[in-house]
């Protein structure tokens, strides 16, 4: 196997590679697709409990006269 094709983190100290097959792919695969919609899911049940602050702050903050760039664009503005 060419070396830029070797996973160098599998090999084990006489430099061959642990071969996976297709069934060990799609298991990989899985866990993968699983931990991914997990973040998502963790992620999603964060903002809905913080979804005043979500909102207020990080989405419609900027519309409001208190926000540091509305006052700096505000400033620059001016002639």
């Amino acid at each position: 196997m060419p070396l830029d094709q070797a996973d160098v983190d599998n090999m084990d100290s006489n430099g061959s590679g642990k071969e996976m097959s297709f069934l060990d792919h799609l298991e990989e695969l899985r866990w993968h697709i699983i931990r991914g919609l997990l973040a998502i899911v963790i992620g999603g049940i964060v903002l809905f409990i913080f979804q005043d602050f979500l909102f207020n702050t990080v989405i419609f903050g900027p519309t409001k006269p208190t926000f540091i760039s509305y006052r700096l664009f505000c400033q620059w503005s001016q002639p």
